[in-house]
């Protein structure tokens, strides 16, 4: 997933969400609330680890030969099943597969249970499903250290958002970077110039990559989305903490925090969910 400071995300789109650079402002938001999911509300995660793994394996397996089975694995498992499919699962009944209403049922329970509605968060747990079938099982994040959900929207690696240049630097050290001890040129002089040359290198590198964001209609707005407002709209939708339990816990005041909870679910594109009577919602945890 994308990293966010805690101050702000400079990077946002034009008002048309029908554009290359929000549908990419809308992926970036969506990431961050999946980590802040991660992060904040871990047993969201946990759940699918349960029953719905154990459901797409069973599909994966069944359909796919061993011999098949990482031929092609983002069509094959990754972005093979989405939430328009489960729909159409459940709908059918008794005629659907078995094993794919099943899956249906397991994740309509999941989304119910952690007041997650929108097809896109569905879209979200079977792509990670699918990355588990592939890596050997939901211990795989944990184990390497890396995100722990796998989402693309439109579930199509071949469709790819427009590409902005990697934020990657490669130095080689054999040419201005490099010293000779046996030179006149002392190590600390030495070191002025190789971090003078590493920083014209990083310059030149961030401005590439702000082309390529003005290029596809990025446009920098002074709009802030801070980590935390991830964080508390996670707390406020799924945990169903008051705005002002979240105030609290913040230390700023409820209105503060029901502005950047309510901007943040627009910028995410979630449904937000019904008020409560006030205080924490106890979530039953229960998978039948």
């Amino acid at each position: 997933m994308t990293e966010m400071t805690e101050t702000e995300s400079h990077m946002s789109s034009k008002p048309d969400a029908s554009t290359p650079a929000a549908r990419l402002e809308r992926q970036i938001a969506r990431d961050h609330f999946l980590d802040a999911i991660a992060a904040v509300v871990p047993r969201v995660f946990d759940w699918l680890a349960g029953e719905p793994y154990a459901l797409r394996r069973a599909l994966w397996e069944r359909d796919l030969p061993a011999d098949q089975r990482f031929a092609d694995p983002w069509r094959g498992v990754v972005y093979a099943l989405g939430a328009e499919d489960l729909r159409q699962a459940a709908a059918a009944g008794a005629q659907a597969d078995p094993l794919l209403r099943d899956l249906a049922a397991t994740l309509a329970r999941w989304a119910a249970l952690f007041h997650l509605p929108d097809d896109w968060v569905t879209d979200a747990a079977l792509q990670t499903l699918g990355m588990w079938c592939l890596q050997g099982g939901p211990e795989w994040a944990t184990r390497t250290q890396t995100q722990r959900w796998w989402y693309r929207a439109d579930r199509g690696a071949w469709e790819p958002l427009p590409h902005i240049t990697p934020g990657l630097f490669a130095v080689d050290v054999a040419l201005p970077t490099s010293w000779n001890p046996g030179s006149s040129e002392t190590r600390g002089a030495a070191r002025e110039r190789i971090m003078a040359t590493l920083g014209d290198m990083v310059s030149a590198r961030l401005a590439a990559i702000e082309a390529d964001a003005k290029r596809i209609g990025l446009v920098a707005e002074r709009r802030k989305l801070a980590k935390r407002h991830f964080d508390w709209l996670a707390r406020w939708q799924i945990d169903g903490d008051t705005y002002e339990q979240i105030a609290h816990d913040a230390k700023t005041d409820a209105p503060t925090v029901c502005e950047a909870v309510q901007r943040t679910a627009a910028a995410v594109g979630l449904s937000p969910r019904l008020p409560s009577a006030g205080g924490r919602r106890r979530t039953n945890l229960h998978r039948d």
